[in-house]
Formats: C-alpha cells, structure tokens, sequence
C-alpha cells in the first residue's frame, strides 16, 4: 500500500515537471504586436524644412522607417532594375600634340557584343559602332605643318534605346610606327588623348550623373602594340577619377595599339529602397521627427517586428505626407 502510494506521487510530480516543460516552450513564443502609427499634429501638409513629427504606441522591439523619399521607398526595397527615362553619354575629347600623320588617332566606339575579355581576339571579334558618327572626335587639319591641338566638348549621345541593353564603352588608339623621314620638323610623338565620359540617366524623374571614369565606368586597357622601353618614352595608358589618357610618344617598332575599354555598363540596374532603423528593443520611443527637403506626396512606411531566436512578429503602418514649398512673403518696402 506504502509502495503504491509512492508510485502515484512520483507519477504526479512527473505530470507536474511536463507541464512545467511545456509552459517553457510556450515561453518561447513571440509577443503579439499592437503597434500604432500617427502624427503629433494634426495639420494637413508641411513646408520644406518643417519637423514632421510622429508618434509610436505599442513600443515593439525593433522599428524600420521608410521616408517615401528618393532611396527610402518601401515599395522599392527589392527593385533592382529600373525603367529609364532618359539615358544619354556626354563627355570631353582631347588631341595633343598631334603630328601630321597621327591626327586621327582615336576613336570612340560602343559595343553591345563585347564578351568583356580584354584580350585583342576578343575585343576585334565584337560589333564597335560610332552611333553613326554621334560619337565625336577631334577633327585636325590634316595637311598643316608641325603640332596641332584639337578638343571637343559636350558631346551628347541620345541612349535612351539602350536603357536596358548592357554595353561597353570604348576608345581605340591605333597610329603607325614612326617615320624620320615622313615625321619632319622633329614632330615624332604620338599625341595625347584625354577623355573625359559622363553617363547621364534619369530615373523616377531624378538625373544622376555618373562621372568617374575609374568607378563608375571600371575603365581598363588592352596594351597590344605599346613601347615599353622605360628609357625611350614608353606608351602612357592611366585611368583615374577625372578621364582617361592615352599617349603613344615615341611607340614601338609595330606603331601604338591600345584599347581603353569600360566594364559592361547596365544603366537600369539599381540599388534596392533602404530603410532606417529606428529603435531596437534597448529603448523605448515614443516619437520620431523626420524633414523633408523637397515638396511632393510621400508615402511613409513603418515596420515594427517583434522577434527572438524561434521567429518573428510583424505590422506595417503607412501615412500620407504632403510637403508643399514655403509661401515666400512680399517684401512691403516698409522699414
């Protein structure tokens, strides 16, 4: 009787630790979200510059805020390819020191077949076109004596077509060998080239500028005729953040050959809409003030999360923001 006594107590205290256990889990669970979203004031539009202060009830543990603004839309967080509306190259070309047989020295191509190996085979295997002479050069009196000097300015090519095809951009530097004989009056360089490219594209009514020939174009050369004799002017080929320069000087035995080539350029690619975050569960916050710097109609995009280890908790919240520019006041004349 003793015995059997003993056995219902531990199979209760059993029983009892499994609940235990089973509370623990639930433990475990994320806590419900009864997030609010509103405005400490109760106007209908703001000016620019004007705090736009809004207000947070039910504290969750992590907020992210999307202003509605250029970069910050929520409905942007995972766009990666844009529509263009307007795609253009604009750049500077300059020809220095140009000899009388050398003032043809470069041209400027696009390419929409280039496999983006830099290697000679490659790079004349492609389609280069000059968009039917759009893309510029220097134009030099081919028939004056000794140096001349030549630049174009501003040039701006229409790419709207290729807003989502990908290309290169390209100059090709390619002038015989020198000549003593056909080189008179000491006129025996091969002249400078600098170029200086833009990339101009207008996307969601904004115009971006691209204008870093080393970043933002990842210019490199294919060197396939070049002096490399250190002590006789070698060919000069450098790319930096203001232009590409080309210079041939006193070439090789084969003449100077040189490609400066861009990386594929894909104008319609995008960076995905960033959020900010606002709070994480360290802190409470109650209020959040935000500025707008140009008018417009915002969507604003708040996204609470309640979260630990085993999942999450979600609530988004969205309000209208009208931004309208400052009535300027009428200067009266009166002091």
């Amino acid at each position: 009787m003793k015995s059997s006594l003993i056995h219902k107590v531990m199979f209760r205290s059993i029983l009892m630790l499994a609940g235990l256990g089973m509370t623990a889990c639930n433990g475990d669970e994320v806590d419900d979200l009864d997030f609010q979203l509103g405005l400490v004031s109760d106007q209908k539009e703001y000016k620019v510059g004007e705090p736009v202060v809004f207000s947070i009830d039910g504290c969750p543990d992590y907020l992210i805020m999307w202003s509605g603004d250029y970069g910050h839309r929520y409905a942007y967080r995972n766009r990666t390819e844009a529509q263009l509306e307007a795609l253009s190259l604009n750049y500077d070309l300059s020809l220095e020191w140009a000899g009388k047989r050398f003032r043809n020295a470069v041209k400027v191509y696009l390419s929409e077949d280039f496999d983006g190996v830099m290697e000679q085979v490659n790079i004349e295997s492609a389609t280069w076109a000059d968009m039917d002479g759009g893309l510029k050069v220097p134009l030099l009196n081919m028939d004056a004596a000794g140096y001349q000097h030549g630049k174009v300015e501003n040039v701006n090519v229409d790419l709207t077509d290729y807003g989502n095809k990908p290309f290169f951009v390209a100059l090709r530097y390619e002038l015989p060998p020198l000549d003593p004989l056909l080189d008179e009056n000491g006129v025996g360089a091969h002249p400078d080239v600098f170029f200086y490219p833009r990339l101009v594209q207008t996307i969601d009514g904004k115009t971006l500028e691209r204008d870093n020939p080393k970043e933002d174009f990842g210019f490199g050369f294919c060197r396939i005729h070049t002096n490399d004799n250190e002590t006789n002017n070698p060919t000069v080929t450098v790319v930096d953040d203001q232009k590409v320069t080309i210079n041939g000087r006193k070439s090789s035995a084969q003449g100077t050959y040189v490609w400066a080539i861009s990386q594929r350029m894909t104008p319609s690619a995008v960076s995905p809409d960033e959020g900010v975050s606002i709070k994480n569960a360290s802190f409470d916050l109650k209020n959040y003030t935000y500025i707008y710097n140009e008018p417009g109609e915002y969507t604003v995009t708040f996204v609470a999360r309640n979260a630990n280890a085993w999942g999450y908790k979600e609530q988004i919240k969205e309000l209208k923001i009208k931004v309208v520019e400052p009535v300027q006041e009428e200067d009266d004349g009166t002091i």
